[in-house]
């Protein structure tokens, strides 16, 4: 991935010129002073709990925040306001992608590529000082993008699994490396794969005392059981490997490649099992279905993924590196492991739905710029698979917008349409509760109030 660091930096580049039904253009400017706008006559989906289609209202917003939201015959517009024409569509909340990796980020304005996809809301998993101050920028209105929360550089153990992860050998230096990164203002500690027991344990004791939560991973030398006492997520589903395996499974208590995409002989009524106790224990899950979906593919998959409209918006080295690396990983696999590694994607699809169906929450995250996530298009595809794993396009949608919120602590702020929260809007041209992939018809975006860009 670190190949990928270089190659990332020239994507918005090339976003800003490459055709196709993604690239982005320039809203017009809103005029008022006080950023007066109304979305006249538009269908609101408000993404409250008992809220569906809400038919013929006009939103106004000032001043970054949502100021009313009233029938479309009565509302009250400001003079001057900038008027949008809702007739015939929708107006969602701003989504949020809850595992992206803007360390491979160097060029601030490629925060760009979220907003131009309806991305307003970002969770960093691996922070670095220049996200902090993108952070701070992007709130005090100095820099275009999606508001920011982040993890500190991520704690592995020895050796790391990327040579750039943070290496913690002891339990001092564990709970150094967290007051550390709680001083430095990053908001949440992920940990990693190669944690030893005591170093982990010394990470989750200090987290817990200093108030910051702990994400990601959980060590090789630990369990999920642990982890579910002790995290507010759990990243990915690769983990769950050790409450749903099947009894009959031939690699049963032992390491073998195809637990890495949860591909080995899985127990349904363990996954039910393993769903209620996540839902017990209040831990979010990310599953990032997109990024695991893209991992492998056998050679006809992968020329048809090179084909999509999105590559378009990607630079040809940034093309060629994702093609490469997910063909080196599949040539890996034998003619006879392909059913195996199907056998992973339903197996993930089952537990998704498992944990929906037993109330666990689960957040829209991607993984981007993981091969085939392009940053800020990767949401949309994520939704797409979340629904084809068992939630209804509202379930869906609500994992990348209220129920993110909720999960950050930032409920009042975000999340839903409602009177005093942030203006953080995407108009949609086709109804995203009938399929969600219409949440791909955008033809506006507003972030804090002003309009970001527009897709044609």
């Amino acid at each position: 991935m670190r190949k990928l660091a270089a190659l990332v930096a020239i994507l918005f580049a090339a976003c800003q010129t490459a055709p196709g039904p993604t690239a982005p253009v320039e809203a017009p400017p809103i005029a008022t002073p006080d950023g007066s706008v109304a979305f006249v006559d538009v269908n609101v989906i408000p993404m409250t709990p008992a809220a569906g289609v809400v038919a013929h209202q006009t939103v106004v917003v000032r001043n970054g925040r949502i100021e009313s939201i009233s029938s479309a015959g009565a509302a009250a517009i400001p003079r001057g306001a900038v008027r949008v024409d809702g007739r015939g569509k929708y107006l969602i909340p701003g989504l949020a992608d809850m595992h992206v990796h803007l360390e491979y980020f160097e060029d601030p304005d490629m925060l760009r590529l979220f907003t131009s996809n309806g991305v307003t809301f970002v969770r960093s998993m691996d922070g670095r000082p220049r996200i902090l101050e993108w952070k701070k920028r992007i709130a005090s209105g100095q820099l275009e993008g999606p508001s920011i929360v982040t993890a500190g550089p991520l704690l592995d153990g020895a050796p790391p699994v990327q040579p750039d992860n943070t290496v913690i050998r002891t339990a001092e230096e564990a709970r150094a490396a967290v007051a550390e990164q709680q001083a430095a203002g990053y908001d949440f500690i992920k940990v990693y794969t190669n944690l030893s027991t005591r170093a982990y344990e010394a990470i989750l004791d200090e987290a817990r005392r200093l108030g910051m939560a702990v994400a990601g991973h959980v060590p090789r030398n630990s369990s999920i059981v642990k982890a579910l006492e002790h995290h507010t997520s759990i990243e990915h589903l690769t983990d769950f490997d050790e409450l749903i395996e099947a009894d009959s499974s031939p690699v049963r208590g032992r390491f073998h490649w195809s637990k890495l995409y949860l591909a080995m002989k899985a127990d349904q009524k363990k996954m039910v099992a393993a769903a209620k106790r996540v839902a017990k224990a209040g831990v979010a899950i990310v599953p990032t279905l997109v990024q695991a979906e893209h991992a492998l593919a056998p050679p006809e998959t992968l020329a048809s993924w090179l084909k999509r409209d999105e590559l378009l918006l990607v630079p040809n080295d940034v093309r060629k590196f994702w093609e490469d690396r997910v063909r080196a990983m599949s040539q890996q696999i034998g003619q006879e492991d392909w059913e195996v590694v199907a056998r992973g994607s339903s197996n993930r699809m089952a537990l998704v739905k498992a944990l929906q169906a037993r109330g666990a929450r689960l957040l829209a995250g991607t993984d981007t710029p993981n091969p085939f996530a392009v940053p800020g298009v990767s949401i949309h595809r994520e939704l797409d698979l979340l629904v084809r794993a068992g939630l209804t396009p509202k379930e869906a949608l609500a994992a990348a917008t209220r129920e993110a919120a909720i999960f950050a602590g930032q409920e009042g702020q975000w999340g839903t349409i409602e009177a005093g929260k942030r203006a953080d809007l995407v108009l949609l041209d086709a109804n995203p509760l009938e399929s969600i992939r219409a949440t791909t018809t955008i033809s506006r975006v507003m972030v804090g109030g002003r309009f970001e860009r527009v897709n044609e």
